[in-house]
């Protein structure tokens, strides 16, 4: 089993007893169970592992201070300053009013919703390709770092997730002919598809694959069409605010430096957090693409009268929008749905490898998915460089140095919605644009306090501030007192804090007042300034560190 031997190379009698021992073992309705159990441990235990320790996303940040608005003002901010449906909202509008917890601990209630996605995952292998195809489906799903990590965030999209594999479930159920009750889990399927295009618009490709997979046995799946047509009935009150969102949504890799590289779409997706060496290797996207594209080709191959070619059309249907809309609609956490569905794919595959008695391919397949998991998933629960910015790390320098007249401008706007309460920031006046229109009324409001100093906060500038004029107002007119970076691997969780001393006049030339000292383990140093004033683009290298694996965080 481990020797790495072919099938040819096996003794025949040694080789059948392998596959024999195999088969009953697989087949054994206690040892189905098992691997589910084993699953759901593991993906329990890296979605929750220290899940509150980290700061605050800044969509988490955002998510909670509209949610704990009035509900009219709630609306009002998503429709003109979001791009989301509200359902997921609403629900944690009533939250926050019954719970009262730390803004940290309703991480607790999104996670469980990748315990859902696994149970799925592996009820569906189950029933496509039977109980080895299920374990492997659900050990992937339970391990792919990208789910992991954002099971861990309260966000929409571990809601999605579930809520995608469920209802394929659910169809799936429905339309076989043994159910016992069909009615109920038509019903049930039903549920699953009014809650999906409300809980993210992209639910919506979901159900327009499972309509075309309806489509295929229209006499017997006749209800997907009505349950489709319900889900569009019960978001149509909000159609006036889709109108408003629409013009300016789906642009979040498209800010300044940053562009959609489309042969990043696999490795971004599927290997969240790999090694930087790899990732910047001109071989490793192609390479993981082409191996991806033929994993899915043969499992779709295999799996071609079940759901899976719909399940994976969206990816298609995806890339199509992109392309016919120019909007950005398949960047990895739009395919995020998407990603059960690959683990069946490679369970689907290595079931039929051990149908075929390729004893070599049935073992290595899963084997090189779930060491790529490992090792991203390494990297994303316990390496800070691999991980969002670490705002607790960014208030203890301020707060290092920090003065009570000190003025904070943020470029861009929304981390201070992270920070507004912590120690070194609740105490001053802070601002920062959260698009380009709004610069101008930075810049005025820099200079009403030109006698005070200033803490400059980068991260994510290429949405709100492409040319960087508030930094270069501030290096012409300023002098600069320090610098500190916090470097990491993707370049949407880079922040750069520099302070500047109170304006000079008349302006002149910059002076760099040269001090150092360190805060934990971040360097707090003066820095030649044009070492932040980089461009970065997909796979390549900043200044602070490298970019190859954006987080697109600016779909708020």
């Amino acid at each position: 089993m481990g020797t790495g031997l072919a099938v040819s190379d096996v003794p025949a009698p040694a080789k059948l007893d392998v596959l024999a021992r195999a088969d009953r073992t697989a087949r054994s309705p206690g040892a189905s169970l098992g691997w589910l159990g084993l699953a759901l441990l593991l993906g329990a235990f890296v979605r929750f592992w220290h899940i509150t320790d980290h700061s605050l996303f800044l969509d988490e940040a955002f998510t909670l201070r509209i949610a704990a608005l009035p509900i009219h003002r709630m609306l009002h901010e998503i429709a003109y300053g979001d791009f989301h449906p509200p359902t997921f909202y609403l629900a944690t509008h009533y939250l926050i009013r019954l719970l009262h917890w730390q803004s940290w601990d309703y991480r607790y209630l999104s996670a469980p919703f990748g315990l859902l996605t696994i149970l799925a995952t592996w009820a569906m292998g189950r029933r496509i390709s039977g109980p080895r195809a299920a374990a492997i489906a659900a050990l992937v799903v339970a391990l792919e770092p990208a789910l992991v990590e954002w099971d861990r965030l309260y966000r929409m999209y571990s809601v999605l997730v579930a809520l995608v594999a469920v209802s394929w479930w659910l169809l799936l159920i429905a339309c076989d002919g043994r159910t016992k009750n069909r009615a109920l889990a038509w019903a049930a399927y039903g549920c699953a598809a009014l809650a999906l295009p409300s809980v993210q618009y992209l639910g919506a490709v979901a159900l327009l694959c499972q309509f075309g997979y309806a489509l295929m046995a229209a006499r017997s799946r006749w209800p997907v069409f009505i349950c489709c047509a319900g889900a569009l009935g019960a978001l149509s009150p909000w159609f006036w605010a889709v109108k408003i969102q629409f013009p300016n949504g789906g642009y979040v890799a498209k800010a300044g430096p940053i562009f959609f590289a489309w042969w990043q779409v696999a490795p971004s997706t599927l290997a969240e957090a790999a090694p930087v060496r790899w990732v910047l290797s001109p071989e490793f996207a192609p390479v993981f693409t082409v191996v991806v594209v033929a994993v899915l080709i043969a499992a779709m191959w295999i799996a071609r009268r079940t759901i899976l070619p719909f399940w994976l059309l969206a990816v298609v249907v995806q890339i199509a929008a992109s392309l016919l809309t120019g909007k950005t609609l398949a960047i990895p956490r739009y395919l995020y749905p998407v990603v059960p569905a690959f683990g069946l794919a490679v369970g689907i595959l290595t079931a039929k490898f051990m149908d075929k008695k390729s004893i070599a391919a049935a073992f290595a397949l899963p084997a090189a998915v779930l060491a790529l998991c490992l090792i991203c998933l390494q990297n994303t629960l316990l390496d800070p460089y691999y991980q969002f910015s670490d705002w607790y790390a960014i208030n203890g320098v301020v707060l290092a140095h920090e003065r009570k007249s000190d003025v904070m401008i943020f470029d861009q706007g929304f981390p201070s919605l992270v920070v507004g309460d912590y120690t070194a920031f609740r105490h001053h006046r802070m601002a920062g644009p959260s698009s380009a229109p709004q610069v101008a009324g930075a810049l005025a409001w820099l200079d009403r306090y030109g006698h005070r100093r200033v803490w400059y906060i980068e991260n994510q500038w290429f949405y709100a501030d492409p040319s960087k004029r508030i930094m270069a107002h501030l290096n012409a007119t300023r002098p600069t007192v320090g610098i500190w970076s916090e470097s990491r691997a993707s370049v949407a969780d880079l922040v750069n804090v520099i302070l500047y001393g109170p304006m000079r006049r008349p302006w002149g030339r910059r002076r760099v007042v040269k001090r150092s000292s360190t805060v934990g383990t971040a360097s707090y140093r003066p820095l030649r300034l044009h070492s932040l004033a980089r461009t970065a683009t997909i796979g390549s290298w900043g200044e602070t560190g490298p970019g190859p694996s954006p987080r697109y965080a600016g779909d708020r």
